[in-house]
């Protein structure tokens, strides 16, 4: 993943939005986009190629599971990464989200130190994968 790779948040919290959009473009991710349910989400993947996006689970008109369903169902959406971000850490919604095309899953309230470590993550797999092509 490069920096200028677009990344997406989709929360309903506006508050959490600005957090993790200024911990992003903290670490150097300038190229960061901001939805406030699924509908505005999947509206935004139309227009642009997301390489990551930060998920909410309980949000308004479309929920982040509803959303991941059916943004996975698209071909060209399986190679983004999909992080879920979400209060409800509980075994099961953590199973329901990776068997529904999660690949990372972050209860809240996160620090910005989990961020990074995550991001730092997803880039040593997103290379290791590269070399491995």
């Amino acid at each position: 993943m490069q920096n200028d790779d677009p990344i997406l948040i989709v929360d309903d919290s506006a508050a959490m939005r600005q957090t993790l959009k200024s911990t992003l473009i903290g670490m150097g991710h300038p190229n960061v986009h901001a939805a406030s349910n699924g509908v505005e989400a999947l509206e935004q993947c139309r227009e642009r190629d997301f390489k990551l996006i930060f998920l909410d689970w309980n949000m308004p008109e479309m929920d982040g599971l509803e959303f991941l369903k059916t943004y996975r169902r698209e071909p060209e959406n399986k190679d983004s990464v999909v992080i879920m971000l979400t209060a409800s850490g509980d075994k099961r919604s953590i199973l329901t989200a990776i068997e529904n095309g999660a690949n990372y899953y972050i209860t809240k309230p996160v620090s910005p130190d989990v961020i990074k470590k995550k991001m730092d993550q997803i880039k040593a797999r997103l290379a290791d994968q590269g070399e491995m092509s």
